[in-house]
């Protein structure tokens, strides 16, 4: 979930290990803001319906490993509504597991796998490209 209006000084408070997940094209969470809202104490009457669509929509996000990442690094931030399809209770548990399976820094442990995997992306992007231009002109005489 992000927030349109979201104050800028907010973001500055988040862990800057993992980034705000950001889309050139419109997100539901950003469309529907009120459909992402959830309180403790809304009844659940109010709040089945939307958590179940919120759900749907961030099922079919390719910013929702993304955002998931950042709502956990940034509980502070995140303590109602839904991000990447968790409830804030699912998000605690998660914190919960991340910190016995990785560390109390986990948010170090996740940050660093980022970066690894994005530079590994980075060196293999211009390799492909090197060899279909080789394939390319073998095919030209």
């Amino acid at each position: 979930m992000s927030s349109p209006g979201q104050p800028h000084h907010l973001v500055s408070e988040a862990d800057p290990r993992i980034p705000f997940p950001h889309s050139v094209t419109p997100t539901a969470c950003r469309s529907n803001y009120a459909l992402f809202a959830h309180n403790h104490g809304d009844s659940v009457e109010d709040t089945d319906g939307r958590i179940a669509q919120a759900n749907a929509a961030c099922r079919v996000c390719t910013l929702a490993a993304d955002c998931l990442k950042w709502a956990l690094a940034n509980p502070q931030l995140t303590p109602n509504g839904i991000w990447a399809a968790t409830t804030p209770r699912q998000r605690t548990t998660l914190r919960q597991r991340l910190v016995a399976r990785l560390g109390r820094d986990w948010v170090a442990v996740v940050a660093e796998h980022d970066r690894r995997r994005s530079e590994a992306h980075r060196q293999r992007v211009p390799a492909v490209r090197a060899q279909s231009g080789r394939r390319a002109s073998h095919k030209n005489p």
